[in-house]
């Protein structure tokens, strides 16, 4: 590669792009602490206390064969959406996440289809892109 591009060695990558880099003997390290340290100060929430989840990280599931219910707090999905985010079309983007206790199962990001009227009609539409991925 020395032969077909200048290269340099500037040290040890620390930081590319937003991330934090951290290299050790058990691997590499990307976090983006910094940046989300830098939104919560924008914010005006650099002081504020941090909140566990209410569902305990060791509570396990198993295939009930009973057909019993199971607690329906194990689930959780949550949805967000910018009211005209975009400053070309001015439609909306749609987010949602889905846990199954403490992990995440699933995701996504869209940009919603038509301008919505309102912030209730963004938040509607992504809280139902929401349930859809949840079924």
């Amino acid at each position: 590669m020395r032969m077909k591009f200048e290269m340099s060695m500037m040290g040890e990558l620390t930081f590319f792009l937003g991330l934090q880099i951290k290299q050790s003997k058990e691997g590499i390290f990307i976090s983006q602490s910094k940046y989300t340290q830098e939104l919560l100060k924008r914010f005006g929430l650099d002081n504020v206390k941090p909140r566990g989840t209410p569902i305990s990280p060791s509570v396990n599931l198993v295939k009930d064969e009973n057909g019993k219910d199971v607690d329906n707090k194990l689930f959780r999905g949550f949805s967000d959406s910018d009211y005209a985010g975009c400053l070309v079309d001015r439609k909306s983007t749609s987010g949602t996440c889905q846990f199954l206790g403490d992990v995440l199962v699933s995701w996504h990001s869209k940009k919603q289809t038509y301008v919505a009227l309102s912030t209730a009609e963004a938040e509607y539409v992504a809280a139902g892109s929401c349930c859809a991925q949840v079924l």
